[in-house]
């Protein structure tokens, strides 16, 4: 069996019409053919924020369900924005059972069946593959866009471009696993990074590159280091065939 390599894409084709494109795309989402399915990644509990959230809130809770910056929380903008490019229908939600004092309120507009409940928090590995078990029995053939929900992006309509060209990728490379790639601006040592390896493919703007290693929370690297052209933030938002991701298992 052929294993799943890993490659990330950045850079954005100046040429994509935003919104309309995108909610072109969510349209034929529906129509025979189309497999693009979502999960939203919203099981964790965000222990490192506790402090600030004690303060805002007066209360501990996971950091999805706050509203930094405007109302919504993390994990409505998450979902809005996932929304953009894939139908509701085909959006599940990992949340852990704890978390259902929350769930009610933030995830009033999903289907119920879309509403995964995992008994308890195992990070990121297991969140992926329970609700990713539900969707390959409603659709083997699914190409899924992974999202965590902690993320705040300012130009959503250039964000989701890079996944819908990710997503048309992955449908006719289904051996790969993309993930999103942003070029840092400083030397972040908590976030995740990787290190691009050779070019895969260059469609215009859009350039696809070989992952040669990914570095999560790196210790040891001085500034210029993680600077350097082939050092990448990783976003964790990927997109693989659900057979690929399966068997990255």
């Amino acid at each position: 069996m052929e294993e799943p390599e890993t490659i990330c894409q950045i850079d954005m084709n100046e040429g994509f019409e935003g919104a309309t494109e995108l909610r072109g795309l969510r349209d034929r989402a529906g129509e025979r053919g189309n497999h693009l399915w979502g999960i939203v990644l919203a099981g964790g509990e965000g222990k490192r924020l506790q402090p600030y959230i004690r303060r805002r809130y007066g209360e501990e809770r996971p950091k999805q369900y706050c509203a930094f910056v405007g109302g919504r929380s993390m994990l409505r903008h998450t979902i809005d924005r996932a929304q953009m490019l894939i139908p509701r229908e085909r959006l599940l939600t990992i949340v852990s059972r704890s978390h259902n004092g929350y769930v009610a309120d933030q995830l009033h507009d999903q289907a119920p069946e879309n509403i995964i409940v995992q008994p308890f928090c195992r990070e990121t590995g297991p969140g992926v593959l329970l609700p990713l078990l539900h969707i390959v029995r409603r659709d083997p053939l699914s190409v899924i866009a992974l999202f965590p929900s902690d993320h705040f992006i300012l130009e959503e309509d250039r964000f989701m471009g890079f996944v819908k060209r990710a997503s048309e990728f992955v449908q006719e490379n289904r051996h790969y696993l993309v993930v999103l790639g942003v070029e840092p601006d400083r030397p972040e040592a908590e976030y995740g990074w990787m290190i691009k390896g050779g070019e895969v493919l260059r469609d215009g703007e859009n350039t696809f590159y070989r992952v040669r290693r990914f570095l999560e929370k790196p210790t040891g690297y001085t500034s210029r280091d993680l600077l350097q052209s082939e050092y990448l933030w990783s976003t964790m938002v990927i997109v693989g065939a659900s057979s690929t991701l399966l068997r990255a298992y």
